[in-house]
């Protein structure tokens, strides 16, 4: 609401500017609603903070994985390392044996 005043005669009459619902609620209703909302801002706050520290979880929980899985390969690589070292060992003893029958023909 504002006060319009006519140009032409100078006349002052109250005049809609814009208009807007207003709905007329009770005291005890407005802090209850009020109440809520501050509950379900400090509900969603700590919602955040979980979902923040989950992510944190998350990423630890992948390193911890792929440092399993490097793990897993590297003692996979050390048999594979160990079986490889005695297969060597077994062809130097063979070429031992037979370079001593060469030797002896």
């Amino acid at each position: 609401m504002a006060i319009y005043s006519c140009p032409r005669c100078g006349t002052n009459f109250p005049t809609v500017i814009s208009r807007q619902k207003y709905l007329i609620v009770a005291e005890e209703q407005l802090r209850s609603v009020q109440k809520e909302l501050a509950d379900t801002k400090r509900h969603n706050e700590e919602l955040d903070a979980r979902a923040r520290d989950l992510v944190n979880e998350q990423a630890e929980l992948q390193k911890k994985i792929e440092r399993i899985i490097k793990e897993g390969e590297t003692g996979k690589l050390e048999a594979k390392l160990a079986e490889l070292q005695s297969y060597v060992e077994h062809l130097r003893k063979e070429k031992a044996e037979l370079e001593q029958k060469i030797k002896a023909s």
